[in-house]
């Protein structure tokens, strides 16, 4: 164990697997509120957001001069990108093409509530004559209009991961905003991860959030048009677990909250996969929590928001499902507001050990815990998924009746 944990503590290439193929790891209000910028600083907050947003950037990259349909992309169905087509896959293995654009490396794919938007975050961490002035990754929005807008521009080897369509929990009945995390493949002196999520403000602006020694942000998720969403950090000494699973709660007013200050994330869950977090309705998300050394302790486990000071709800135990920790990484997705989407471990090992090309995504149905093959095919490298979600005002915030709560 102590070797495990030496060995990783001191390479953060370690923490590479966990999120793109490629090897490379990586949240629109009506008005925004300057002084977060104030209270951050005062703070004393790692990542102090920018007084006044960056220019938008010129259109570039490989999307720069692109146009599209314009058309929304079918709700209740599977977004993939394959480097050269983006395609709408429905749970029965039917697909339909929804954009055929020019040959990129689409890593990671986001949807907005309805499908009438599409974030796509493109890098291109192969290119071997890159230099650290040259463009590395550029996120793209679809938007309704056919144009494909330029949203931000990184060098320096950065990538870009987390495209995410949220509102801003300061302002819940405002419109949907595009955040993402800027990442750069190193360490501050702080012992943290140099990343940085960003908010569209009319151009990229940082949003500040408090953390402690040795972690840093690489994840945010949450049900698209949604005010709640869930924080991932990773951790670099793996005590207890590598991540921590927050929960954003600024919606509560209980601290300084703006655009650019989450200020109240609270703790959720420890884990060791890495393979994210599926919300499957506003108020209702699924985390696998499992610890390294105590794998045959897995669980995905049910939250809702209002009942998390409850426990969760085990949806499933057992080993069959892949933690995403191997060289094989891959995505935790929603299938609707009762299944989720995962890879199972055997299929994945298969991979990991050159014995298959490819595995078929399943999906666990929430009620039973029953896994189910689909014909959906995974490979490896191959681009990013996600799930477009119909906008959805349910509300089952406090509703904990009648949900058999466990503890851890």
């Amino acid at each position: 164990m102590a070797e495990r944990a030496d060995a990783e503590r001191s390479d953060v290439r370690g923490l590479r697997p966990i999120a793109v193929a490629l090897g490379v790891l990586l949240a629109l209000a009506a008005c925004t509120d300057r002084g977060a910028d104030d209270r951050a600083a005062r703070a004393g907050f790692h990542s102090p957001s920018a007084g006044t947003p960056a220019p938008s950037p010129v259109p570039s990259g490989p999307f720069g001069t692109a146009r599209w349909s314009g058309e929304p992309v079918p709700t209740g169905a599977l977004l993939h990108d394959d480097g050269r087509t983006l395609w709408s896959i429905a749970l029965d293995g039917d697909r339909s093409a929804v954009w055929r654009h020019p040959e990129a490396f689409v890593h990671r794919v986001a949807a907005s509530e309805d499908g009438r938007r599409v974030a796509l975050a493109v890098t291109r961490g192969d290119d071997r004559s890159l230099g650290p002035e040259d463009p590395s990754a550029f996120l793209y929005v679809l938007e309704p209009d056919g144009s494909v807008r330029t949203v931000d521009v990184v060098d320096d080897y950065r990538v870009i991961e987390a495209p995410t369509f949220l509102r801003p929990p300061t302002t819940p009945r405002g419109p949907e905003r595009v955040y993402w995390i800027r990442f750069a493949d190193g360490i501050d002196d702080r012992g943290r991860l140099e990343t940085d999520v960003m908010v569209d403000d009319g151009g990229p602006r940082r949003v500040a959030l408090p953390l402690r020694f040795a972690e840093g942000v690489i994840d945010v998720y949450g049900y698209p048009g949604a005010s709640r969403f869930s924080v991932t950090l990773f951790r670099q000494n793996d005590v207890p677990t590598r991540f921590e699973i927050l929960r954003n709660d600024d919606e509560g007013r209980s601290t300084d909250a703006a655009l650019t200050l989450w200020g109240n994330n609270e703790p959720r869950a420890q884990t060791d996969s890495g393979v994210g977090v599926a919300w499957i309705s506003p108020t209702d998300y699924v985390i696998p929590v499992v610890h390294e050394f105590f794998a045959r302790g897995y669980t995905l486990r049910r939250f809702r928001v209002g009942c998390e000071a409850m426990g969760s709800e085990v949806v499933y135990r057992g080993t069959g499902i892949d933690r995403g920790y191997e060289e094989v990484p891959w995505q935790l997705l929603p299938a609707g507001a009762r299944r989720v989407l995962v890879l199972r471990s055997a299929d994945v090992r298969r991979i990991a050990d050159g014995r298959a090309a490819f595995a078929r995504w399943h999906t666990i149905d929430l009620r039973s815990g029953r896994l189910i093959e689909t014909s959906i095919t995974w490979r490896p490298g191959e681009g990013g998924w996600t799930w477009v979600a119909p906008a959805s005002r349910a509300n089952d915030e406090g509703r904990c009746e009648g949900i058999d709560w466990r503890f851890p």
